[in-house]
């Protein structure tokens, strides 16, 4: 699955509206709402001098990994 990501994005990191895909969210304001309210369910982490929250693409398939075994 991470491959997958990894050809579907063409990086290992990813941001803004293709997280907000990525992950399911209906909106962008529900998935800053998730990540202020610490409910967001992977890791999360800044790059100095770049806007926005990133995550990791291996974090993602970790997490749709785990949701699809429960």
């Amino acid at each position: 699955m991470e491959k997958d990501l990894l050809e579907l994005y063409g990086s290992p990191l990813i941001s803004g509206e293709k997280l907000r895909k990525a992950l399911g969210y209906r909106s962008m304001d529900a998935m800053r709402k998730a990540i202020v309210r610490k409910t967001f369910p992977v890791k999360t982490f800044t790059i100095v001098n770049r806007r926005g929250k990133f995550v990791l693409i291996k974090d993602i398939a970790l997490w749709l990994a785990t949701q699809s075994r429960q």
